[in-house]
């Protein structure tokens, strides 16, 4: 039986796969938990730098590993490009989310206690999104993690545009798991 070929060795691809799994835990973790992490405006405004260098890092090393995968004589230039195209965003993705989302919602998981975050609301009126019914967006945050979900109408109804709101759940400065939305008047 032959052996598969790993382009850059069975130990840095075990490292990918971890990797990839660590961008992918914040969205398991709201399918699977249901309450979404929201991490703070603070830690999404500092550490968001660092995230698009590993979401760049992340994209480009996927994009390597797709080109150096065995083609079959059938793959036409269409799908290389497809599968190139989606490399580069899964892999810009999951490299974002592991700065973003991954470090701060393993701390809040790990060393959380019942905490209160401060958030600006960038829109109540939304209609309900795949996985978040009666969303609350929020602004400054992260693609799919800016938004509190399951928020009642008649709260949403109070609500407008740059108010700010105090999500309380378990966490820490750097990210909640909200449970509950309330003003900050």
């Amino acid at each position: 039986m032959a052996e598969a070929r790993w382009p850059l060795g069975k130990t840095v691809a075990i490292l990918i796969l971890v990797w990839v799994l660590l961008g992918l835990l914040p969205m398991l973790a709201r399918m699977i938990v249901g309450a979404g992490f929201v991490p703070s405006t603070q830690w999404a405004s500092s550490a968001g730098t660092y995230g698009l260098v590993a979401g760049l890092a992340t994209a480009l090393l996927l994009l390597w590993v797709v080109q150096k995968a065995p083609r079959d004589e059938k793959d036409t230039d269409l799908w290389r490009f497809a599968g190139a195209s989606a490399a580069l965003l899964f892999g810009f993705m999951i490299g974002k989310n592991v700065v973003d989302v991954t470090g701060p919602m393993a701390i809040a998981l790990v060393a959380g206690d019942e905490t209160e975050l401060q958030f600006s609301v960038e829109r109540a009126d939304g209609g309900r999104v795949k996985g978040c019914p009666s969303p609350v967006e929020l602004e400054g945050l992260p693609m799919l993690f800016d938004r509190a979900c399951g928020v009642p109408q008649a709260v949403r109804d109070s609500l407008a545009p740059g108010m700010n709101i105090i999500l309380t759940g378990r966490g820490t400065s750097l990210g909640i798991f909200a449970r509950q939305i309330t003003r900050a008047d």
